[in-house]
């Protein structure tokens, strides 16, 4: 019985999984953490230069829907900050 719950929770949480939010919701996230980039705006202009500024690898595309990998996002912030 342990065994198989413990293969349950292996599924449920796993440590490495990655954290993805929509636009709207990661800004939002921000602004009540007061972290930046706390607007949509800057976060939609973020994703139109991304393949010169760093974070390509940070926004998904799924259909029409752009989803914000947040562990790849604040990697880039942290490459930025290190150049």
């Amino acid at each position: 019985m342990s065994q198989i719950l413990e293969q349950d929770m292996n599924r449920i949480v796993h440590p490495s999984a990655e954290k993805f939010f929509t636009v709207k919701i990661f800004a939002q996230r921000n602004k009540e953490q007061g972290t930046w980039p706390s607007s949509e705006a800057t976060i939609w202009a973020l994703r139109a230069g991304s393949p010169k500024n760093g974070f390509g690898k940070a926004f998904v595309s799924i259909g029409r829907r752009v989803l914000i990998n947040e562990e790849k996002f604040w990697e880039a912030v942290s490459k930025l900050k290190n150049t």
